[in-house]
């Protein structure tokens, strides 16, 4: 029985030098274990250190250059200055820029207006808005009624409905035209319709003989081409007429001889110097 026993418990000796190796092995593993989490410990406390450092460098180094304020106050953009646009964290560029805007443009009516402000981005604007108070009195200066035909980009934004995209449609077609001679012509312009148009006319006016004229006896192909209420075809003809058959006599000619429909003429006839 005892030697069953110890028969059972031999081993040979490549097996007890298997063992060793399988041991050592062992011993290694769990030593590299331990030394892995040591070392990675203090790594990552050191990384952590750095990163700390870091970010406080950069924390020192924004709090001398952002101008934000830990904590937005109530304002009337209407009454802030250059100074306090840029308490607001707004560049000396873009605080100067607004109160450019603000001094053609007219006043703010509500806060929505700032987003017709390049400076300020809908997130800006989100930020801003719980603070914005914009005194309401019969003192205020009423908004300016804009001469349509002498009025820039920056003015057109400023009225209700029109962004910078309807500015440039606006004055694009106004140059076209040499100027507009009514301001239900405005609704001629592309992009915008009755909708828009009911918002802005009473913020709009076209003064007397503030648009330009032609004359059909001189002026160029080119000057008739670029009229959008004279084609191309139309303006050949006039140009033909004139140096063949001689000077028209009056401006209806063009309806007697049939070069412009009558309905057309009716538009045309206000940019048509009167011919003597």
């Amino acid at each position: 029985m005892t030697n069953k026993f110890r028969n059972y418990f031999h081993y040979s000796a490549s097996e007890r030098n298997g063992l060793i190796v399988l041991l050592v092995l062992i011993i290694l593993a769990v030593t590299g274990v331990f030394l892995r989490d040591y070392f990675t410990d203090d790594s990552e406390s050191f990384k952590a250190m750095d990163l700390h450092a870091l970010l406080e460098q950069a924390n020192g180094t924004e709090s001398k250059n952002d101008n934000l304020p830990t904590v937005l106050q109530e304002f009337d953009p209407n009454k802030l200055d250059q100074t306090g646009w840029i308490n607001l964290g707004f560049s000396e560029k873009q605080a100067a820029s607004i109160i450019k805007y603000r001094d053609k443009a007219g006043e703010f009516n509500n806060p929505e207006d700032l987003l017709k402000l390049y400076a300020i981005d809908t997130m800006r604007y989100n930020e801003l808005k719980p603070f914005v108070r914009i005194e309401k009195s019969i003192h205020r200066k009423k908004k300016t009624i804009l001469n349509i035909n002498s009025c820039d980009s920056t003015q057109l934004i400023a009225l209700p409905g029109i962004g910078s995209y309807r500015a440039h449609k606006i004055l694009k077609f106004r140059n076209l035209l040499g100027g507009f001679n009514t301001k239900n012509q405005v609704l001629e312009t592309y992009g915008i319709d009755s909708s828009v148009f009911i918002q802005i006319q009473d913020y709009i006016r076209v003064e007397e003989n503030s648009w330009s004229r032609i004359d059909l006896n001189s002026a160029s192909l080119e000057l008739l081409e670029k009229h959008p209420y004279i084609s191309n075809k139309t303006a050949e003809s006039i140009v033909f007429h004139r140096e063949t058959i001689g000077p028209f006599q009056s401006n209806n000619d063009i309806v007697h001889m049939g070069l412009i429909s009558g309905k057309l003429y009716v538009k045309l006839q206000p940019y048509l110097m009167p011919i003597k």
